[in-house]
């Protein structure tokens, strides 16, 4: 599991630039919203699986999480975001996947 110091503060950070609220990201994950609260103030820790998903939902890679900047060209903002359904926040996540591993796939093509 990856070292969960500030990871919390880079997930609200992320969450919030993109317009989910506390509340959507809980339940897509199938947690509580105070679970939420508890990892964006560095209280509680993610699983790696939770990571992920959130890698997925917010269209940006795993390093975002530990890192001070990333690339944020994948980033689709879904303002009022507590008008999405489930099955709209599993479309978004998929189609975060796709981008993420096309990305991946370029950066390996293009550095040989």
């Amino acid at each position: 599991m990856p070292n969960n110091e500030k990871i919390g503060k880079r997930i609200a950070k992320i969450r919030k630039q993109l317009g989910f609220t506390q509340s959507s990201v809980a339940n897509y994950l199938h947690v509580d919203q105070s679970f939420i609260s508890y990892i964006e103030k560095d209280e509680r820790k993610c699983t790696v699986e939770q990571l992920k998903k959130l890698s997925y939902l917010f269209g940006v890679p795993l390093s975002a999480f530990k890192e001070d900047s990333f690339d944020s060209k994948l980033i689709l903002s879904f303002r009022k975001s507590d008008f999405l359904t489930d099955a709209d926040m599993d479309a978004i996540s998929t189609i975060n996947r796709i981008a993420l591993n096309c990305d991946y796939m370029q950066k390996m093509i293009d550095n040989g």
